[in-house]
């Protein structure tokens, strides 16, 4: 265990084990992705009202995928899905990541 600051009550452990894939395929103007994150099981003592509390945040894994299409020279739109499996993703204690998420978009090169 080491302290993530030395203002804070919480004491955390890093993961146990943390991995990503990433693979992506072009053709012509098409970009296909698919992106997968994982994040080993953590424990946080939580110090609160001068009680020693322990949180748990279980292991994780992140699947995104994405398109997008190339207009032109300058312009591209895009779509991006990310916990696809919806899952409980914790950042910090108490604190989770959205489920299902989706973003569309346009992207400028100048």
């Amino acid at each position: 265990y080491d302290f993530d600051s030395y203002d804070s009550e919480y004491l955390v452990s890093d993961a146990n084990m943390r991995g990503n894939l990433n693979v992506e395929y072009m053709l012509r103007k098409w970009k296909f992705y698919v992106a997968a994150d994982m994040i080993g099981s953590r424990h946080i003592s939580v110090l609160s009202a001068g009680a020693l509390g322990e949180f748990k945040m279980p292991l994780a894994v992140d699947l995104g995928a994405g398109l997008s299409y190339r207009i032109n020279r300058m312009v591209e739109i895009y779509a991006d899905g990310k916990n696809l499996l919806n899952s409980t993703i914790y950042d910090y204690a108490h604190y989770l990541r959205p489920g299902i998420g989706f973003m569309l978009g346009v992207k400028l090169d100048f």
